[in-house]
């Protein structure tokens, strides 16, 4: 189970967004796309969908990761019944059960993150084109490209059928299903001159880097299980059980290899796991009294430790704003072994200068939890 600064973040954004009462017309900021200071934001659509699942779960992280991995779950069971009703039961089983074990769809399915319910709306375009729908196939559009940019990849696909089929009417009825499907969004670029979508295309332009694999697999996934469903069928109706088993072992492979999967937990260091954020978030409600206080890490690039101070509103003992570090009487600390306080040059760590070490937990081999008191 992952859950990190990203995390963190998601959850912090829609407890702010339930105690206002005001839903927003973005989503979350695109952090790996950040130029200059400059970074633009996803649709909304994302944050819609984690705010009811967080007051029903009571705010539960865990549980709502748990929850997330349905989305997947979902992709899997409608790969399953659109092949098997499409082809034949062997394909759609066959389907379903390499879909289950690709170590990277696990990978991705173990936390929350918006590009995870792109496959399953993936797959509903498809089944929705079969019928002509092309009205919902807008409105599911509009809300994958809000959920994420990656769904993007739908449109110059969509376009060209409509282009070979040479039905404008389809094109009205895509635009009308577009619009509505990414309204909030659309509502938020027309009020403020299109700034997402030039920031988006400035950023690019500016700093263009390669994609991963998954930017193209997540929102076609169902178009590769549907090349796999055709050829199962073929090969069943030719009778060839060992081309079957021979196409099984190469589609797997060719997905395992494909989409690369980092290992780990993304966006988390070795040795930092859920246990032992709940672990350091306990120990510093049950130390800190009624003195005003920070938190930081030395772990990874969000200093300000987002998924620590997640927990502690759970735990129910805030830290101070992430701007008042030097209004701070005291600072919780997690860093590594190889921590040398006399050489720290972190902002969040000088800015309680001059200060002594006056305790330290160790969370386990490699992470300690310092307590760092100003003088």
């Amino acid at each position: 189970m992952t859950f990190g600064p990203d995390q963190a973040l998601f959850m912090e954004d829609v407890y702010k967004i339930a105690e206002s009462k005001k839903l927003p017309l973005i989503g979350p900021i695109v952090t790996s796309r950040i130029v200059d200071g400059k970074g633009f934001f996803t649709g909304p659509t994302f944050y819609y969908l984690l705010l009811p699942i967080s007051i029903i779960s009571k705010w539960d992280a865990i549980l709502i990761s748990k929850i997330y991995i349905i989305a997947w779950w979902l992709a899997g069971v409608a790969l399953f019944f659109w092949l098997s009703r499409k082809f034949s039961f062997l394909a759609g089983l066959s389907a379903y059960a390499i879909f289950s074990v690709v170590p990277t769809f696990i990978y991705y399915s173990r936390f929350i993150w918006n590009p995870n319910i792109l496959p399953f709306l993936g797959i509903i375009i498809l089944v929705l084109l079969q019928h002509n729908l092309w009205f919902a196939v807008g409105v599911v559009t509009g809300l994958g490209i809000s959920f994420n940019y990656d769904f993007l990849v739908w449109m110059p696909l969509l376009i060209f059928i409509i282009i070979f089929k040479k039905t404008l009417h389809s094109l009205a009825l895509l635009s009308a299903g577009l619009i509505l499907g990414s309204f909030p969004f659309l509502l938020f670029e027309i009020r403020h001159n299109f700034y997402n979508i030039r920031t988006l295309i400035d950023n690019t332009v500016q700093t263009p880097q390669s994609f991963a694999p998954y930017h193209l697999v997540f929102p076609l996934i169902g178009i590769l299980f549907y090349a796999w469903g055709k050829l199962t069928f073929y090969l069943q109706n030719k009778k060839q059980v060992i081309g079957i088993f021979v196409s099984v072992l190469a589609f797997l492979l060719f997905l395992t290899k494909f989409i690369y999967s980092p290992g780990g937990r993304l966006g988390m260091p070795n040795d930092w796991d859920v246990r032992t954020q709940r672990i350091a978030s306990r120990l510093i409600c049950d130390d800190i009294g009624q003195r005003a206080f920070e938190v930081a890490s030395t772990m990874d690039g969000l200093t300000q430790a987002p998924d620590i101070r997640w927990w502690l509103r759970i735990d129910g003992c805030l830290p101070l704003d992430i701007s008042q570090y030097q209004s701070a009487d005291v600072l919780y600390l997690v860093a590594d072994r190889y921590w040398q306080p006399k050489s720290e040059s972190l902002w969040e760590v000088t800015s309680l200068s001059p200060y002594k070490i006056e305790n330290q937990h160790k969370l386990n081999n490699n992470l300690t939890l310092y307590k760092l008191v100003r003088l």
